[in-house]
């Protein structure tokens, strides 16, 4: 999970650089405006993030590890 956020941070830096780099005029994409494909981008970083659903979703997430979860448990 921890690494999901890292790599959550990450893309969302990216994203903003690719944000401001755009120039307003930008022709679509394989059909799509510039700001759909952002908005599209965004929901994915989010998905990635569980920590992004609040800490309470992450701590559920690790009340369901048990011992038989870890190979070898």
């Amino acid at each position: 999970m921890a690494s999901a956020w890292h790599e959550a941070g990450l893309a969302r830096a990216f994203l903003a650089a690719l944000r401001d780099g755009l120039p307003p005029d930008s022709p679509p994409v394989a059909g799509m405006e510039a700001a759909d494909w952002l908005v599209w981008a965004e929901r994915k970083i989010e998905e990635h993030d569980r920590l992004g659903s609040g800490a309470g979703s992450v701590l559920e997430s690790m009340a369901e590890v048990t011992l038989w979860t870890y190979p070898g448990g």
